[in-house]
Parts: structure tokens; sequence; C-alpha cells
């Protein structure tokens, strides 16, 4: 049985000196976006040193830690971008990375500073839970989490690894989140006279990315009048999401609301894709006959989602198989060297969802993945 538990890379390092302008400007404007656009990355945290060193840290969470050796994810790592290639090469210091399980957490908030003990042997998890489970006794702390490293040879070495040098590695990790860095540094203290031969150091959160934003950020877009949108980041990774599939995504997510579903799924996106210019058309060169499809799909939604419907705070969020489609349709658009993510590119990444019920309807209409990337636009049809 596949191991379920959520993957977690961890990463320690410092700047070389005077080039810390250009490592903010490639961490907030191209890298992390990049590596949420891999699929199975969920969420990326990026903090600093209040005391602690290396200076920076953060870590991502991905749905298994198999994701972290991954194809899409090696093929990333084996072919960065020129700007990663400085930055790898030149501007990553004392680097200590480690792609690890998150065998334990506890608590369901997340805070505003971290203690971060990391451990030179793996760890005792009956241990650690006794510990965590105390820590969250304090009305201070947010969350808990143990991470245990996987085995070394589990992880090829990739360019990336290759220009910065070599990585080090830790065996694991104890995480403590809290609402306020006066209570983190109170608590590593404590955890320091626990943990005497491990490197404690306290960090305060920088900026967070998660897949889980995605329904705001598509929202503020699709509602903002053009003139007053901000320009796109012109970052060489980017691959942005086109007009029209910013206003197919607000669809998606209004077929969710309007219904009172707390979560939007593939059927509401298919149901959206319709009336998307780009996917509209690939649809119909493979003979989908769309308004028939729109009839099967509005009855689905309306009568088999009906667990769905909830008294929920806010606004109805994608479900994880529809962060996936959307991580493959960049990851796909990236792939085949375009800068603008279109409908058509969501449609055909859909597929992979075998066991949705949208994929069926798509069969049910005799359109199969083979059809859609026969039909899939040529270049001069991208980038709307």
């Amino acid at each position: 049985m596949a191991d379920t538990r959520p993957g977690i890379l961890a990463i320690f390092n410092n700047v070389a000196p005077g080039r810390e302008a250009e490592f903010e400007e490639w961490f907030q404007h191209e890298h992390l976006q990049e590596r949420l656009a891999v699929p199975g990355f969920l969420l990326g945290r990026r903090h600093e040193a209040v005391a602690a060193e290396p200076r920076y840290f953060n870590f991502y969470v991905t749905q298994s830690a198999d994701v972290l050796t991954s194809a899409a994810y090696l093929t990333r790592l084996d072919h960065p971008t020129p700007m990663t290639r400085v930055v790898m090469s030149e501007i990553f210091k004392d680097m200590i990375r480690t792609v690890c399980q998150q065998v334990l957490r506890l608590g369901v908030m997340r805070g505003a500073a971290a203690v971060v003990v990391r451990l030179r042997e793996r760890p005792d998890e009956t241990a650690l839970q006794a510990t965590l489970e105390g820590l969250m006794r304090d009305k201070a702390v947010a969350c808990g989490e143990v991470w245990s490293a996987v085995s070394a040879g589990e992880v090829p070495v990739s360019e990336e690894e290759r220009l910065r040098g070599g990585d080090r590695r830790m065996a694991g990790c104890l995480l403590v989140e809290t609402l306020r860095v006066a209570d983190a540094e109170r608590i590593a203290a404590a955890l320091s006279t626990a943990f005497p031969g491990s490197a404690v150091g306290v960090y305060r959160l920088l900026c967070e990315i998660s897949w889980y934003t995605l329904a705001a950020a598509i929202r503020r877009e699709a509602d903002a009048p053009r003139a007053s949108r901000p320009p796109r980041p012109s970052a060489e990774w980017a691959s942005t999401l086109s007009r029209p599939l910013v206003l197919t995504l607000r669809r998606a997510l209004d077929h969710a609301g309007e219904r009172d579903h707390e979560y939007t799924t593939l059927e509401h996106l298919l149901l959206a894709l319709i009336d998307d210019v780009d996917a509209a058309a690939v649809m119909t060169a493979c003979k989908v006959d769309l308004g028939a499809l729109r009839t099967d799909l509005a009855g689905f939604v309306d009568n088999e989602l009906k667990t769905l419907v909830a008294d929920f705070d806010g606004e109805s969020n994608p479900t994880p198989a529809f962060q996936r489609v959307m991580q493959r349709a960049m990851a796909h658009a990236q792939g085949v060297g375009r800068d603008v993510v279109t409908g058509a590119d969501v449609l055909l990444a859909m597929f992979d969802e075998k066991e949705s019920p949208a994929v069926w309807f798509l069969g049910e209409h005799e359109m199969t993945q083979q059809d859609a990337a026969n039909f899939y636009p040529p270049p001069d049809r991208q980038g709307r």
C-alpha cells in the first residue's frame, strides 16, 4: 500500500554577501511559484532567522514523499532556469536540504514563528509525540510536527545539487509553530536543554504560498477591471493564466458557491470549461455536443454533489484534484515552452484524473485524452 503521509522538503541556507537582492527577486518572483506548479506540491512556507543558523529556512508540503522523487520534479531539478543556475552556483551557501516524511502533526493552525530542532539521529516518534503533546497545552503554540528523513539513497543527486557543490542533510526535525516570536524564543530555550546535541533555532515567517489560496487569487483577478490589474511578472519561469482561463476558473468557483458547495470539484470546472473559448474549441473539434454535455454535468452537480452543501464561512475552495489538474496544466505549458496557460491545457490535464466523474462524462461523449492531444491548439492560438 502506498504511503499516504505528507512529504516535506526542508531547506536551510545562507546567502553570499552582497547577493541578497538577487536572492530575494528569484525566491519571491520565480522559485516559489515554480515549485508549486509541480504536481503534488501543496504548500510552501518561507522563514528568516530570529536566532538561528543558517539564516533562511523554507519548507514545502507535498502529497507524499514520492512527489519529491517524481519524474516531474526531478525533471525540474535537472533543467534549472537561467536565474536558478546563478542562484545555485553562486548565491546559495551552507545548504542543508532533506527530503522527509511528516510522521506526526498536532494542531490545526499555522503560526507566525517557528522553533526548529534539527535532529542528528532518526526521530524517536513516541518520545517526540509526548514532547509535542506537552507543548500543545501551551496556548501560544499553533501546531507541531515531526519530520523523518527519507534514506539518502532514495534521493538522486540533481543538476541543482551539483551546481551547489553538494548538500548536507539532517536525520529529522521537530517543528513547533507559535503565534509570536517571544513565545518561540521561550520554547526554543527549553528545547535546547532537552536536545543538547541538536541545532535549535527560531525563525519568523516571511510568506506562504498554497494552492488553497488559488480561489482567492482567481476571484481578485477576475473581478478587477482590466485597467486596474497589475502587470504580470516577466520572470522566465512564469506560466501565467490567460484572461479567458481566469474567468473560467471564476465561473467554476461560482458554480460551486451558488449551490453552497464547500468545495469546487472537477465537475464544476468542466462545466465552466464548456464556455471557455480554448477548451470549447478543442471539445468541438472532438465532436462533443457542448449543449448535451452541459445538461449532463449540470444535472450531476445539482443532484449528485448535494453532500458538498454546507453552512461554511468564506467561499468555496478547490479540491485536491482541481489543484492537481491546474498544476499539471501549468507544468505542461512550461514543458512546451509557452508562457500562458489556457483552458485547452486544463482540459488536457484533466484526463489524468481517470477516476473522476468529469472524465467519465467526457468519455460518455466519446472524447478521449488522445483526442484532446490531437486537437491541442497550435502555438499561434496560445497566449490569449
